[in-house]
């Protein structure tokens, strides 16, 4: 089992560096993630939605800032705002996968809240 986690990682790894090496944006990044995510065979297939939510994480920390990318996405812990924001996002990118939707979308709020704190700081 831990080669085959091994091989997802070396596979991810290899993935995010071609992406990134193209200059691709951040709506791009979550658009191709969601193209990706669809080979998942059901919204249970854990490898599968992990191995493209760590593609979207680490594919989005290299990608050329999109416009607006993080306007008005909620913190995670706002639970109200984040249920309306993520049920809006997930009709729009996989309205026939709600659940893989929700599992990956995570990945833009994480990664939205920490550009935000950097700010800050």
């Amino acid at each position: 089992m831990e080669s085959g986690i091994m091989e997802t990682k070396e596979k991810v790894n290899a993935d995010v560096k071609a992406w990134n090496k193209q200059g691709h944006t951040q709506s791009e990044t979550l658009t191709e993630a969601f193209r990706r995510v669809k080979v998942c065979s059901s919204d249970f297939d854990l490898p599968c939605i992990i191995e493209h939510k760590s593609f979207l994480n680490l594919s989005l920390k290299n990608a050329k800032p999109s416009p607006n990318f993080c306007k008005n996405v909620p913190a995670p812990l706002e639970f109200t705002k984040s249920i309306s924001w993520r049920t809006s996002r997930c009709g729009q990118l996989a309205p026939d996968h709600p659940m893989i939707c929700d599992k990956l979308i995570d990945e833009v709020q994480n990664f939205c809240q920490n550009k935000n704190e950097q700010k800050k700081k």
